[in-house]
């Protein structure tokens, strides 16, 4: 496969997850697909983790741009390798523990969301890796780790659909302002779905 059937670009401030969701969702896919095409072997406890993509290191990110037809520095964007690694370069010039130092960014270990970012166009951003961020600096709500039915939040669920509770399996649903519209799916534009965990 030379690229994805249908691609996204990452948008402003997406952190990596978010990117990885909405190219499952392009192509119909259960979430999570897209972060096992990059590395087989990655085992389903890291992708529920969200400091494993403040740097992603097991994830080929080479081949995440190559297969959305980006340059490789788009790609690096959504994650924070570039400023880890300025902290934690070694005398011997050896980085790679800053790439693998997502936990000293981002202890947590439930992914949290801002329901208007999702509802509004499908966006993880890169402030959700911030531990002590409690609201979204955009839109001045609340983050949320629980869906409305009481699930913690696990966007990689094997099985489950991209930006819906992997849990009550309720998918996303057009927003009120929305249900009209005919939904069209578009490679990088935002969408009118919007995720039942709010």
């Amino acid at each position: 496969m030379d690229t994805l059937p249908r691609r996204v670009a990452p948008w402003e401030d997406e952190w990596l997850p978010g990117l990885l969701l909405r190219c499952d969702a392009v192509n119909v896919w259960p979430a999570g697909s897209t972060a096992r095409l990059l590395s087989p072997g990655i085992g389903r406890q890291k992708l529920t983790r969200p400091d494993y993509f403040v740097t992603a290191p097991g994830l080929d990110l080479p081949r995440l741009a190559a297969l959305l037809a980006l340059p490789l520095a788009r790609i690096e964007e959504t994650t924070f390798r570039a400023a880890l690694s300025r902290l934690r370069v070694r005398d011997d010039g050896d980085d790679s523990a800053a790439a693998s130092s997502g936990h000293l960014l981002s202890p947590a270990y439930l992914f949290c969301v801002c329901p208007p970012c999702v509802a509004e166009q499908h966006l993880l951003a890169r402030w959700l890796a911030f531990p002590l961020l409690g609201c979204c600096p955009r839109h001045g709500v609340r983050l949320r780790v629980r869906c409305r039915c009481g699930a913690v939040l696990q966007p990689f669920r094997y099985g489950s659909a991209p930006f819906a509770c992997a849990d009550c399996g309720l998918r996303g649903r057009r927003s009120r302002r929305n249900r009209r519209r005919t939904r069209t799916p578009h490679a990088s534009g935002p969408s009118s779905l919007s995720m039942t965990c709010s």
